[in-house]
């Protein structure tokens, strides 16, 4: 049904870029077409420079296809045009994260804390962040954190590791595992 709803909105109304937006979702997530989405992206971005939601559908299947430092660049300008938008903050941190730039990754997870402290996720990035920081002790306070269990129970259990405690990280992969 999205599918043909995008379609028949561009049809309809081919410089609609909510509408190409639209597509490119239903080809990268339903029809695994990446590089279409990629391209009904930019076509999207083309026709609406300024709509944050198209940027951060782009950004976020740019960083997934490796282009992490582009991905960055894009969740600047999202969160730019939409700074109190928690998703786009927590995107921001998480592709910062990916791409090595450990300080923006902490500054843009904490702003997304500073928004709600309920936000999915980003204990887990920010745990990782320290992590790479090598804060160990603030990487497991964040983990412990982590307001939704499968991230608390991973992050906890990477960081166990990386501190050298095995059997927490154990404990805390069993019981994932069990869940």
């Amino acid at each position: 049904k999205a599918r043909l709803a995008a379609h028949r909105a561009i049809q309809f109304e081919p410089t609609l870029a909510e509408a190409h937006t639209a597509l490119a979702w239903v080809l990268w997530i339903y029809d695994w077409e990446w590089q279409q989405a990629d391209a009904s992206f930019q076509r999207a971005l083309d026709l609406a420079p300024g709509s944050s939601l198209s940027i951060n559908g782009a950004a976020t299947l740019t960083g997934c296809l490796g282009r992490l430092d582009e991905a960055v660049g894009l969740f600047r300008r999202a969160v730019g045009l939409d700074p109190l938008n928690v998703a786009m903050n927590r995107n921001l941190g998480l592709y910062s994260l990916a791409a090595g730039a450990l300080e923006e990754a902490e500054a843009s997870l904490n702003r997304t804390l500073q928004l709600t402290q309920q936000s999915a996720m980003t204990y887990c990035w920010r745990a990782l962040t320290r992590l790479a920081q090598g804060r160990l002790d603030e990487a497991l306070a964040d983990a412990q954190k982590e307001v939704t269990e499968i991230f608390r129970l991973v992050s906890t259990s990477i960081v166990h590791f990386a501190r050298g405690e095995r059997e927490a990280s154990d404990a805390a992969l069993k019981e994932l595992v069990e869940k």
